[in-house]
């Protein structure tokens, strides 16, 4: 596979008895800065990085949080398997959060769909640039849009071929044998003619003098041993074990815990409060005003609560706050009927085919606010001190909490230690920075760390949220049934999905910027998720309308050769789409392209006698290019279709008098055990570059399930959740 010339700047050194490689996008100067920040024991760099010790030990520092999602042992099968490491030998760390490793290679993965980047991509020299400039300008170290084995496809495998080269030179050069002739495996380096080998360990002195190449090669596929193998999780011990440290399991010398008095509507200010009984309340040592909250600092995080619950508060909600649900709607709607529009996809004339149709319907879809609900709440440790900041925090965004800590805490950005704990759930919920304001903020005000812990409540009601959308949708079709316009408006901040994937003829899609009425966060998959189930629900709804079965329709209309026609054909096969169900069951099946992956999804469900839902069965067809580790993408899609179907059920975040009324999972109720359907997984085989897995399986799972639902009892969810029309 080729490389790139500048993408990875390799070096080798003797570090604490071992050998540094890094690889990055990045100048060279930056390799020296590195080392200095993680220190002669540890060692540097920034998207690869790797130190073999004298022991044989591998160390790979990566600049990606683990939250779940299988990262801290992909990454390191990539570096192993060109290294040709023993995976035994193998561990991983968090990089620090520093310029040093910050990696344009995040924002070429968003620009991918509109530059025409792609891994491995030798022709936008001047893109890798300007991205790592760009990168480092606006903090852009972060994980999530299922971006990370995608980021690390290339650069860490090519770390590991930098690491082969050098330890393959020094023992051909101690052999007196051509480098040709060695190749390493399992720790080793190896010249088959002779049968000759020596560990990494004791070559890796010689290795680090020399000068590691610019353009390392990478291996064949064909000769891949690691890659493709469900190797366990390196992170999985430490869970099981309960030695993984979570945000909440950090306790630095002195720790004092932080608990909050908030408002439950958005963006509340404080206005005053009373805080002299709570002083006295015991455990509690400070009482101290933020923005939008009143911290109180005690002994435990209960003591500190229940003073917090204590607290005489009075907050004003922010100008045009929006009262309640129903408002929020009208407003999308008032937009809808005469706000400007931005048009966002025109093919055809589908005005004039709409009046020529011969059968025509119109729709409206609506998907609701919906709140991450991680496991763990949001939480951050921080301590000032001696001009400095240290903050303790589950992350998606180290960086951009580096940056907010210097700015809460006044000292220099170059001067805040930020360490990232492993997450508890993120879903693009600790992309934020709120906690982090917060907790720097009581941090600056007493002499000792503090562990700031959100309750289920303010995790809730003053989160950041999926936005409420309405799209309004109008379609055709001729005589023979076929669909021959489109045309869709729909409210949006901001809009990247690629609207439809279907050869309509005639086709119009138009956004309406409206201001939302709580907070826009990123959840799980973004956008994708509200745009699968308005196109994947009005396609279904033309297939009924024309006479067609749903998947034959949908096949017509995409490239014969399409990878999204590969998944929609593996999952028919697999669910048995046209055979014959149960009586009061039905199949609805619905399709997504998006961060780089293909799926394809068929649900089972049924109307039971007291008129509730059940989803029996979900297959699911993924074609996300090369897996690194198949059992971990197994898990991940499992996980998605869950998080998709919880969603799609009965969550719901609503206003009433301008607050969230959900305040716990009694009123946000998350999928249970009992109801969660089988799961039928089917991975495509492809050599294709990664693509994303942990976002792709949830868009399709709402709209397979409405579509379902049309098939068993002929009734037409244009709004979620289920629960909303009294199903779920």
């Amino acid at each position: 596979m080729p490389v790139t010339r500048r993408k990875v700047l390799l070096s080798g050194l003797a570090v604490g008895g071992g050998l540094v490689v890094a690889a990055a996008l990045r100048p060279s100067q930056d390799v020296p800065r590195a080392e200095a920040r993680l220190g002669r024991e540890d060692a540097r760099m920034l998207t690869t990085w790797l130190r073999i010790g004298h022991d044989d030990s591998v160390m790979v520092v990566v600049p990606y949080c683990e939250m779940g999602q299988g990262v801290f042992t992909a990454l390191p099968m990539l570096a192993a398997e060109e290294l040709g490491a023993d995976f035994s030998r193998v561990s991983v760390m968090h990089a620090p959060a520093a310029p040093e490793f910050v990696s344009g290679q995040v924002l070429l993965t968003f620009l991918e769909q509109g530059s025409g980047y792609t891994p491995g991509n030798l022709t936008r020299r001047p893109l890798r640039a300007v991205s790592r400039r760009a990168s480092r300008l606006f903090d852009v170290m972060f994980t999530g849009a299922s971006t990370t084995v995608r980021n690390g496809w290339v650069t860490f495998r090519e770390a590991g071929a930098a690491a082969r080269t050098l330890l393959i030179a020094e023992a051909a050069a101690r052999w007196q044998v051509p480098e040709e002739e060695c190749d390493s495996r399992d720790g080793r380096i190896w010249h088959a003619a002779s049968e000759r080998s020596l560990r990494f360990g004791e070559l890796v002195d010689g290795a680090a003098a020399r000068r590691a190449p610019a353009r390392p090669v990478l291996r064949d596929p064909a000769e891949f041993r690691l890659i493709g193998r469900s190797l366990p999780r390196l992170d999985i011990p430490d869970k099981t074990a309960g030695r993984a440290e979570f945000g909440g399991d950090v306790r630095p010398p002195g720790l004092k815990h932080a608990a909050l008095a908030t408002a439950a509507y958005p963006d509340a200010r404080l206005v005053d409060f009373d805080a002299q009984t709570t002083r006295e309340m015991p455990g509690v040592h400070a009482v101290i005003p933020l923005e939008d909250a009143v911290a109180v600092v005690a002994d435990s995080w209960w003591e500190a609560r229940r003073a917090a619950q204590a607290l005489t508060v009075r907050f004003r909600a922010a100008d045009g706050a929006v009262a309640d649900t129903a408002a929020a709607e009208q407003r999308i709607r008032d937009a809808l009927d005469s706000g400007r529009r931005s048009r966002r996809l025109r093919r055809g004339d589908p005005k004039a085919a709409l009046a020529d149709a011969a059968r025509r319907l119109e729709a409206e879809y609506i998907v609701p606010h919906l709140a991450h609900a991680c496991m763990e709440p949001m939480n951050a440790t921080a301590w000032v001190h001696d001009g400095r900041c240290e903050l303790w925090i589950p992350t998606q965004a180290p960086m951009r909490a580096r940056s907010e800590a210097a700015r809460v805490s006044g000292v220099r950005a170059r001067d805040v230690a930020v360490h990232t704990t492993l997450l508890g759930g993120g879903f693009g919920r600790r992309a934020e920075i709120d906690v982090v304001s917060q907790a720097v903020a009581i941090a600056r005000e007493v002499p000792y760390p503090v562990q700031l812990l959100w309750d289920r409540e303010q995790d809730l009601q003053r989160g950041f949220y999926r936005p409420l959308v309405i799209c309004r949708m109008q379609g055709g079709v001729d005589e023979r049934g076929m669909p021959v316009a489109w045309t869709q408006v729909f409210n949006a901040d901001n809009q990247s999905v690629d609207l439809m994937p279907y050869a309509v003829p005639n086709a119009l899609a138009q956004r309406v910027r409206v201001d939302d009425a709580l907070p826009w966060g990123w959840w799980r998959s973004v956008d994708h998720s509200q745009h699968a189930f308005f196109t994947e629900s009005m396609i279904d709804e033309l297939a009924a309308l024309g006479g067609q079965d749903p998947v034959a329709l949908r096949r017509a209309l995409l490239p014969a050769d399409s990878r999204l026609q590969g998944v929609l054909e593996r999952v028919a096969e697999a669910s048995n789409w046209g055979g014959s169900l149960p009586s009061g069951h039905g199949r609805g099946v619905a399709i997504s392209a998006c961060f780089g992956s293909y799926i394809a999804q068929v649900a089972e469900v049924s109307i039971g006698p007291e008129g509730r839902l059940r989803v029996h069965r979900i297959d699911c067809a993924l074609d996300c290019g090369q897996m690194v580790n198949p059992d971990t993408v197994r898990a991940q899609v499992e996980g998605g279709i869950l998080f998709g179907l919880s969603a799609a059920l009965r969550e719901e975040i609503t206003l009433r008098d301008g607050a969230v009324v959900q305040a716990n999972f009694d009123g946000y109720p998350l999928l249970g055990l009992a109801e969660s359907p089988e799961i039928h997984v089917h991975l495509l085989t492809s050599r294709e570059p990664p693509g994303g897995v942990g976002e792709p399986p949830t868009p399709p799972v709402a709209p397979a399930v409405a579509n379902a639902l049309y098939a068993a009892s002929g009734r037409r969810v244009r709004r979620l959740p289920f629960s909303a029309v009294g199903l779920a």
